[in-house]
């Protein structure tokens, strides 16, 4: 039997540099890479996009899959979250994982700095 879940940490980047991370379990982490105007993955050999597309279509799913989930300002913190969160699973099929889009989650991440 596959479960397809894990508990993803997803790592964005910060407007004005840096990262911040969102921590969310989930299942079908797929659907981060599918691109739903072509109908196909993005690593897909009939993609046809380019590297600034795909990861533009990463965000754009992240948004919806980590929609709602608290900003953690530190990788650690973000490990620290993940692991209270598995420990409340019967059971994970992929454990903790760190995915990294290299786009800005959104406009108001601007609010949070290191002093937060």
């Amino acid at each position: 039997m596959s479960a397809d879940n894990g508990v993803y940490i997803l790592s964005s980047l910060k407007p004005g540099g840096g990262y911040i991370y969102r921590v969310c379990h989930l299942s079908s982490i797929d659907n981060l890479d599918w691109d739903d105007i072509q109908s196909c993955d993005i690593h897909d050999e009939s993609w046809t996009g380019s590297d600034d597309e795909r990861e533009k279509i990463r965000i754009r799913n992240a948004r919806k899959m980590w929609k709602g989930c608290d900003v953690i300002l530190s990788e650690k913190e973000a490990f620290r979250e993940a692991r209270a969160i598995e420990r409340l699973m019967s059971w994970t099929e992929y454990g903790i994982c760190m995915i990294e889009v290299n786009e800005v989650f959104s406009s108001l991440d601007k609010n949070f700095s290191e002093t937060d």
